[in-house]
């Protein structure tokens, strides 16, 4: 796979959960992050090339905010070894500057 990354994406410690923002459907479980993307372990495939509204459901909040909302377009996804699940590849695409600050305190 030719690698585009300028950051280089952090595994987590902590259990995130990401959800539509739309209608609050878990989409899955955050593998690894950093400000201009992140990958997911879904239960199912996504759409490709689709815009979605995200919220990434933290386990305690960070000062007092439980909740980090950002956009981003799913770029690429691949069957996983689990029956079903995927791992899905997003951009991010927009980002507030609380966002940013939230995602750099998780990393």
């Amino acid at each position: 796979m030719d690698e585009r990354r300028k950051l280089e994406r952090r595994e987590l410690n902590i259990s995130v959960v990401a959800h539509h923002g739309v209608d609050d459907e878990a989409l899955g479980k955050l593998v690894n992050l950093h400000r201009e993307g992140l990958m997911i372990m879904s239960p199912g495939p996504l759409q490709l090339d689709q815009i979605y509204q995200l919220d990434l459901q933290l386990p305690e909040p960070i000062d007092n905010v439980s909740l980090i909302p950002l956009i981003a377009d799913c770029m690429w996804q691949s069957p996983a070894n689990s029956e079903g699940a995927h791992w899905v590849g997003f951009k991010i695409v927009e980002l507030s500057h609380r966002s940013a600050d939230l995602i750099d305190r998780l990393v």
